[in-house]
């Protein structure tokens, strides 16, 4: 190119086309004015520009203005290899290819008569290659006639290919941001994660385009400056935020902090929030790259474990305090029972033995909430209509509430009975009107309770089920009250006095029922208790469970061995039983009892086992026991339902069961059974 006039020229075009490839302009038209520029000054060519695919075995079509449009498709995707014309070869071998002409050329031997068809002779194709060295794509130029280049056209051609360079450089970077931004944003979706990049700016903005701040917040570019970001961290999370945040700027050091982030659409979620800093050359903190993952879920399902351990927690211990208490009551009521048999009618003692017996049997009453709450209470099942039952309790619990409460009954109609223990659920209804009676200020209020059907969800099985519900318009509980109502002794009102909804959660979990909360301060508390419908109604008479008394005058004769490892059950035991004419050997294990048993054999009459002893309890002595001939009477005691220790010695016909606390009556009128029977 020594014509000074044409280097002027593409001098002007040169430098109208850099700057669109600098602004970012789309490739196809820049390639489209260089190739047109290099056109115009050397009449005759026809040029292209062609790119290596991703998987470096084809040539497609970039540009190609002034070929037939034909041509252009039917060379389009052609394969890199030795003997694939022009442009093929070049990029197979690195290196430029002349094809004087086409129509004799070796290379050409596959695509030749596509060129020849539409007029072309010669062609010369120069490789354009990246800054790595690889083969971006090929620039080429075509005759009409057999042509070999002059040096001019060969110098025009090295400066049109580094402008190709550039443009296809520029081009690929942009392509490779493109899709490194596009895997990064599908990896942030697929881990649910909110990432953020802080420039360190003077204005403290969140920026784009590599943030979901943004877009998970709903914030706006002027809520983004000068901390505004901080409006989506809860308000009660903030000043912990800041604080991390500006000691993190200060040190130069990453930082953690989970918060509650308010979402877009309004929800509040909380996040772990980690940051690290990256630093300039200087030593200076360039920027922040930030993200936050919700855990919402996490500590949801946390906060429930944790809450099912503290309550199975508190389960073993209502129930282990409820096995010791009994055995203490135990020994008061029967103590108790045997002073009044031996004291005169008239005796001023009596009335305050009978005064103690009572008293035992309210701290019994205490023993079976304990036992309740621990989910193994005893269930006196049967059916029960729960509106009817509502509408009792209501009535009775009437005056024991501030009389400026106002409480209505709702029923809706036909509601099925269900299968429960009816004095549990009054007790449960005695318990929620209380709790919400007592949430009432010194002015009263409200309090509805509400019976009808509905659809079963989360831990119940599904299906129709019938519901109680107690509202009322007091002062509602905030999260950190209602997370503890169902503690033993908890209260809001005034020093712990008993089991409460914590003995309501353990009835309605032993009745394979649920129980919802919905609360908050200054909006008043609703109880919904969800329970199975009786899928068999059962209308025939229910017999009490309890021991009808013994007979004043009962006396037997014989011997009753009775095992226990508490000495105040002895002692009390071996008093009752002597008294009413019997013998009494005592064991403290099944162990000893099995021994004592093995040596006194033919004359023992009855044996009184406890289910729990160290060394072997009794469900174990029962077993070894009853491989004795004449095989023995036994009386089983616990501390435990019936329905829950006879199981244990499944298979073994046990003579009778008694539950602690017994009184002293039910403790003979079980011996007088077993001896009667014989």
């Amino acid at each position: 190119m020594t014509d000074h006039w044409s280097r002027e020229r593409f001098a002007r075009g040169q430098s109208l086309i850099l700057p669109c490839v600098a602004e970012g302009a789309p490739l196809s038209g820049v390639l489209d004015s260089l190739l047109r520029l290099i056109e115009s000054l050397v009449p005759g060519m026809q040029c292209s520009v062609l790119l290596v695919t991703d998987d470096s075995r084809h040539l497609v079509t970039l540009s190609a203005p002034s070929l037939p449009p034909e041509y252009s498709r039917a060379v389009d995707g052609i394969p890199i290899g030795p003997l694939a014309g022009s442009c093929g070869t070049a990029a197979f071998l690195r290196q430029p290819v002349i094809a004087y002409d086409i129509a004799i050329d070796p290379r050409w031997e596959v695509s030749r008569d596509v060129a020849l068809t539409h007029g072309l002779r010669a062609c010369w194709s120069t490789p354009i290659f990246g800054q790595t060295g690889d083969v971006l794509g090929t620039f080429a130029v075509y005759h009409r006639e057999p042509h070999a280049p002059t040096e001019s056209e060969i110098a025009l051609v090295s400066e049109a290919t580094g402008l190709a360079q550039i443009a296809l450089e520029k081009w690929k970077s942009e392509q490779t941001l493109a899709q490194s931004e596009e895997r990064y944003r599908t990896l942030v979706s697929a881990t649910a994660q909110v990432v953020w990049v802080w420039t360190g700016a003077a204005d403290g903005r969140v920026v784009a385009p590599l943030s979901t701040w943004q877009a998970f917040t709903g914030a706006t570019d002027e809520e983004l400056i000068v901390g505004g970001w901080l409006r989506a961290v809860h308000p009660d999370d903030r000043v912990a935020t800041q604080t991390a945040w500006v000691r993190a700027l200060a040190t130069h050091t990453a930082y953690e902090i989970e918060h509650r982030i308010r979402r877009a659409d309004g929800e509040w979620r909380t996040m772990t929030g980690h940051a690290v800093p990256i630093f300039a050359a200087d030593g200076s903190v360039k920027e922040w790259v930030g993200a936050h993952t919700d855990v919402t879920r996490q500590r949801l399902l946390e906060s429930k474990v944790a809450q099912a351990q503290k309550l199975e927690s508190l389960s073993v211990l209502a129930g282990g305090i409820a096995h010791d208490f009994n055995n203490l009551l135990v020994g008061i009521l029967a103590n108790a029972g045997l002073a009044l048999m031996e004291v005169a009618p008239d005796s001023p003692a009596r009335e305050s033995l009978a005064a103690i017996e009572s008293a035992a049997g309210r701290a019994a009453d205490l023993v079976r909430q304990l036992l309740a709450y621990s989910g193994r209470g005893t269930l006196d099942v049967q059916t029960v209509d729960l509106c009817a039952l509502v509408r009792e309790m209501a009535n009775l619990l009437a005056s024991a509430i501030t009389r400026s409460a106002s409480v209505t009954i709702d029923c809706a109609e036909d509601v099925p009975p269900i299968r429960a223990d009816e004095t549990q659920m009054r007790q449960v209804v005695m318990n929620l009107i209380t709790n919400a009676a007592e949430s009432l200020d010194a002015a009263g209020g409200l309090i509805r309770v509400s019976v009808g059907t509905a659809t079963a969800d989360g831990e119940m099985s599904p299906g129709r089920c019938v519901f109680l519900e107690v509202a009322d318009s007091g002062s509602g509980m905030d999260s950190a009250t209602q997370a503890r109502i169902f503690e033993p002794f908890f209260t809001t009102k005034f020093t712990g006095r008993g089991l409460g909804l914590a003995a309501v959660q353990g009835i309605i979990r032993a009745h394979a029922g649920a129980i919802r909360i919905r609360s908050a301060p200054g909006e008043g508390t609703v109880f919904r208790i969800v329970l199975p419908m009786d899928p068999t109604p059962d209308t025939s008479p229910r017999k009490s469970k309890r021991s009808p008394p013994a007979r004043a005058d009962f006396r037997g004769k014989g011997t009753v061995l009775v095992a226990d490892d508490e000495d105040l059950v002895r002692s009390t035991a071996k008093r009752l039983i002597e008294r009413a004419g019997f013998t009494v050997l005592l064991a403290r294990n099944g162990r000893e009892a099995i021994d004592l048993y093995d040596a006194h054999a033919d004359e023992i009459a009855v044996v009184l086992l406890d289910l729990t002893m160290p060394v072997l309890g009794g469900d174990a002595a029962v077993g070894e026991l009853f491989l004795r001939t004449p095989r023995p009477r036994v009386i089983l005691t616990s501390g435990f339902t019936e329905d829950e220790a006879l199981p244990r010695v499944i298979g073994k016909d046990v003579a009778g069961f008694l539950q602690k606390p017994y009184h002293a009556g039910e403790l003979l009128a079980a011996i007088s059974r077993c001896v009667e029977s014989r």
